[in-house]
């Protein structure tokens, strides 16, 4: 995530960091006013409900939500400082509830 907010760099792993940069781009404004640590620690909780909204509109789970399968995508981060499992509550469990998820991320 630091790399995302910076410059990364360059090689393979530029590429993976592409979504991270465009989530900071996007709130770069809003983060400006925490600290770099608290800038982190949000920027790696936007990138986690990110990656849950991406789980959840992949081809692969849309078709099991679809055949009625159970599949249930969950949003948590651990905070390797203190250990602590937070739950950020963009937890999505069918197409409807990604559709809602989608609408109310500030990301």
């Amino acid at each position: 995530v630091m790399a995302g907010m910076g410059t990364p760099p360059e090689g393979p792993i530029d590429g993976w960091l592409d979504q991270v940069k465009a989530i900071y781009q996007k709130n770069k404004d809003a983060l400006s006013s925490l600290s770099e640590e608290q800038q982190v620690a949000r920027m790696c909780e936007l990138n986690v409900k990110h990656q849950v909204l991406n789980v959840a509109t992949n081809s692969i789970v849309k078709e099991a939500w679809a055949r009625g399968q159970e599949l249930s995508i969950h949003g948590f981060i651990y905070d390797l400082k203190d250990g602590q499992i937070t739950d950020l509550a963009v937890s999505t469990s069918d197409t409807e509830a990604a559709d809602q998820l989608e609408s109310t991320l500030e990301i």
